[in-house]
């Protein structure tokens, strides 16, 4: 009988711690919903239309750690420059040191076409120097060849006169005809001449000629080295590049623009599709002004999404446009500035590439209703409300 109550008892207790650990695990599961739930909030306000510099927004197209490249908030940046970097986890894996292997093969090998490139282009000016020499020499006897040819041509014309007078005086009887053949010697000897320097003429306009050839070819066999040097070069720097994408992102810039906004501080973590920095060009669009109370402002931060209702024209029917939180004035503004909506001062800015086509006979001052989305653990909402 003893035996019996006391396995019952025992039986009990088991009962009992069973359903307390069942008990102590669902609170525990619960409270773990309340950490990591998230859910979403959202809430309306006001703004006004006003002219801002065409903003660019950068997502992050990588998982892993932003790094800065240097640039800063206000900073110009050129096209083909690194605005910043991300470093995956490959960068941090056992991979990186054979990328890092492979990566300075390819240093030596740029390295090495950068020489080749430079020597082409030595030798080619060396080269050319000497060609260039030679014409100049060539140039100078041909121009010394020209004078030449003209004072013979002068003189020849002075010599045929004064046969012509000689031959006059022979047939007068003034002199002999030793003396008109002697003066046709002359003139024999100065056409000598004459034809002479002609030919040496020819020669060296050939030479000219020929060294303008072969400096035209050398240009075209210059060219022709450093455009294969130049290829190959490519090649080993978008390998490179390839190597390099599989641990680092690299964010060029495809035009010329200023730093806006900085999302993120160096070293933190970031995923695809976090927002990292938005960019203004010279052209002017538009932003979107508003004003929250302290409650709503704290729920808010840079890069946020939120959708803009625009009335267009006439018509009642408004356009969504989806926008992102490009400035928070943490700072409250005095409240004369703004009794109605708040003292907290939000800008947004449309996404993609503006949608301008969505803005038009829209006005500067035009009223906007904005749509904010909040994304918020569970059981802060709980004790923020």
């Amino acid at each position: 009988m003893e035996r019996n109550i006391f396995k019952q008892t025992v039986r009990i207790d088991s009962i009992i711690f069973k359903l307390s650990c069942i008990l102590f695990v669902s609170v525990c599961l619960f409270f773990l919903f309340l950490l990591f739930f998230k859910t979403e909030q959202h809430f309306k306000s006001l703004g006004v239309i006003d002219t801002a510099p065409s903003s660019t927004l950068f997502y992050a197209s990588a998982n892993g750690l932003y790094k800065s490249n240097g640039f800063e908030l206000g900073d110009s940046v050129s096209k083909g420059d690194v605005v910043y970097k991300i470093l995956t986890e490959r960068y941090y894996s056992r991979t990186k040191r054979k990328d890092k292997e492979i990566i300075e093969q390819i240093n030596m090998q740029v390295q090495l076409l950068n020489g080749l490139i430079e020597s082409t282009a030595s030798k080619y000016e060396l080269e050319k120097k000497e060609k260039l020499s030679s014409k100049e020499q060539i140039q100078l006897k041909i121009n010394q060849n020209k004078i030449k040819n003209e004072l013979i041509n002068k003189r020849l014309e002075i010599q045929r006169d004064i046969l012509d007078s000689l031959q006059k005086l022979e047939l007068d009887g003034y002199i002999s005809s030793l003396d008109v053949k002697r003066q046709m010697d002359t003139i024999m000897a100065l056409q000598s001449d004459l034809e002479s320097s002609s030919n040496e003429m020819l020669i060296l306009t050939s030479q000219l000629e020929s060294i303008e050839s072969s400096l035209e070819l050398l240009r075209e066999n210059k060219n022709d080295a450093i455009n294969r040097l130049e290829i190959e070069l490519s090649k080993q720097n978008e390998r490179k590049i390839e190597v390099l994408s599989n641990s680092v992102y690299l964010k060029r810039a495809e035009t010329k623009y200023e730093i806006s906004s900085i999302y993120v501080n160096d070293g933190d973590r970031v995923e695809i599709g976090d927002p990292i920095m938005s960019v203004s060009s010279v052209n002017y669009g538009y932003k979107v002004t508003t004003y929250l109370d302290s409650n709503k402002i704290r729920k808010l931060k840079l890069g946020q999404s939120a959708t803009l209702e625009i009335e267009t024209g006439n018509s009642d029917r408004k356009v969504k446009i989806p926008g992102y939180i490009n400035k928070i004035n943490r700072n409250p503004e005095p409240k004369s500035q703004n009794e109605a909506g708040g003292r907290y001062k939000v800008e947004i800015l449309p996404r993609e590439d503006r949608n301008t086509g969505h803005f038009k006979g829209i006005v500067v001052g035009q009223e906007v209703t904005i749509n904010f989305a909040i994304s918020d653990v569970f059981i802060y909402q709980l004790m923020t409300e």
